[in-house]
């Protein structure tokens, strides 16, 4: 964690923040005062990281989170945040800020003791009207989300194609709920998938809110089944079971072994063994399954 900290010194990194203000250096000097956090990456990284303001909340007096502003109704939920602001918004009345990914640094994270806890919560009448559009579907529920943002870091080694998910119609009594967006979203129409998939795509998160509907399509769902996206940690965070599917060369939080991980309790892994080879962690997965289909 203390190697990430360099990350700041990059010309390129793109938090600029007023010069006035004081970054923390420890926990000890934010002892109630005012914080704020800047959020940092993508979506995913800042709902795998938001957990800690939980943690943050016992040293300082308030916390302000600046960030997307889609991400603002979502992460209210989260429960200890004063204020949120829009990246273009003018700050003011802080003492300290801390760039969000260098929280685990300053609280001393390491694989043993990251704080591994459900810290996201739907909004209840959204789960409840949801609830009762999926009524008439009596099977098993599975949410499947296949590909992330094309114009993200390393997204197409972790991206699958639906096609590749087909032998999981070999199930019966298993509803399929497409919690896709924009890019592969397309691939539906082209797979076995358009026949039997509940496709939400004109119906979820329409407006400013980030993932509003889908965290509560997610919460009555019985399972995910996800490429490495933010749909991951949004589920984790909830505390829905959610397994990944996981290119051969992992994304870092996930290290390079092992099924499950520190930072999700509800998550189970499938790794490629072979790099762009789907085939195997998939049928491990449809294995997982039966076993699950047949309790």
């Amino acid at each position: 964690m203390e190697n990430y900290e360099y990350r700041l010194q990059a010309s390129d990194y793109p938090i600029i923040i007023d010069g006035n203000k004081k970054k923390a250096k420890s926990l000890d000097e934010i002892k109630n005062k005012k914080v704020l956090v800047v959020a940092e990456q993508g979506f995913g990284d800042v709902l795998q990281f938001v957990r800690y303001l939980k943690l943050l909340k016992e040293y300082t007096s308030e916390i302000y989170l600046q960030c997307n502003k889609k991400l603002f109704r979502l992460l209210k939920s989260v429960g200890c945040i004063k204020n949120f602001y829009d990246f273009d918004d003018k700050i003011e009345n802080y003492d300290f800020y801390i760039p969000l990914m260098s929280l685990p640094y300053l609280f001393k994270t390491n694989l043993k003791n990251i704080p591994n806890f459900y810290y996201i919560k739907p909004e209840e009448n959204l789960v409840n009207e949801w609830k009762n559009k999926l009524k008439e579907k009596k099977g098993f529920k599975i949410g499947l989300f296949w590909q992330g943002n094309i114009k993200s870091s390393g997204s197409s080694a972790r991206a699958i194609k639906l096609k590749d998910l087909e032998i999981l119609l070999d199930f019966k009594n298993v509803d399929f709920i497409s919690l896709q967006k924009g890019d592969g979203h397309e691939q539906i129409k082209e797979s076995k998938f358009s026949k039997y998939m509940i496709d939400n795509n004109d119906n979820i998160d329409t407006g400013t809110d980030a993932f509003i509907d889908t965290a509560a399509i997610i919460k009555n769902l019985d399972l995910i089944i996800s490429s490495d996206t933010s749909i991951v940690h949004l589920s984790g965070s909830i505390g829905k079971k959610i397994w990944m599917l996981e290119p051969k060369v992992p994304n870092w939080p996930w290290t390079n072994y092992g099924d499950t991980s520190p930072w999700y309790k509800s998550l189970e892994i499938f790794r490629q063994k072979k790099k762009n080879n789907w085939d195997e962690p998939i049928k491990d997965l449809k294995k997982e399954l039966l076993k699950i289909l047949s309790e």
